[in-house]
């Protein structure tokens, strides 16, 4: 499921809604998801999530992006977060993506803030339209299969990005770092913007790998 809400910064509504403070409307995020695979790659929805799939070939892909229409909404120069919780059935030989805006694929604006896993590490990653060289942050956090992890990234606009792990002994989300980087290969700039998530994964060497993404929670201010 995805939430996307936008909040006037004193007040978050659950579902697709908006607040100016004094009313609430819905907000409609409209358009297409674009389902991208090559080699032996698949998508499918279930009651687990979304789970993207290489199958056995090397170098297959699976992804998949929201691109909204016209909606006035989607941007880069206001406060925003999201939130999303993924589980992986492998932790070797492959690269994801977890991200708001547009990472890798086709047609991608490549202005993205988010997570990429290589093999088994947790990055937080950023770039702001610069022919795929981006800002990676290796988080600390070694991955293994079949565990839920749940993770938030927080974009202060033009200043930083911030990376949480959820802890899960103590419930609590907890900094797992910052990316401050300006410029080409840094945080994302900008008005109004197409891509709004984008989920992505191959594989380096033969052998199907699964990435199962369960929700998608996305907080801005109006």
């Amino acid at each position: 499921a995805t939430t996307a809400t936008t909040s006037n910064g004193a007040h978050t509504h659950g579902g697709a809604v908006a607040s100016d403070g004094a009313h609430t409307h819905n907000v409609t995020l409209a358009g297409s998801w674009d389902v991208a695979t090559s080699g032996d790659g698949s998508l499918s929805f279930g009651s687990v999530g979304c789970v993207l799939k290489t199958g056995a070939a090397n170098g297959s892909e699976a992804g998949i992006a929201k691109r909204p229409l016209a909606q006035n909404i989607i941007r880069f120069d206001r406060p925003q977060r999201f939130r999303t919780a993924f589980r992986l059935s492998s932790v070797t030989n492959q690269t994801i993506y977890i991200a708001k805006g547009g990472t890798v694929q086709v047609g991608s604006s490549l202005r993205y803030f988010g997570f990429r896993i290589i093999g088994n590490a947790l990055f937080g990653t950023v770039e702001n339209n610069n022919a795929g060289v981006r800002t990676n942050l290796d988080l600390g956090q070694t991955l293994l299969t079949a565990i839920t992890y749940e993770v938030e990234a927080r974009l202060i606009p033009g200043e930083r990005v911030i990376f949480l792990v959820k802890n899960s002994t103590t419930g609590e989300f907890e900094q797992r770092g910052v990316i401050a980087t300006l410029g080409a290969a840094g945080i994302p700039t900008g008005g109004l913007q197409t891509d709004f998530f984008e989920l992505y994964i191959t594989n380096s060497a033969a052998g199907d790998k699964q990435l199962t993404v369960s929700y998608v929670e996305y907080v801005q201010e109006r």
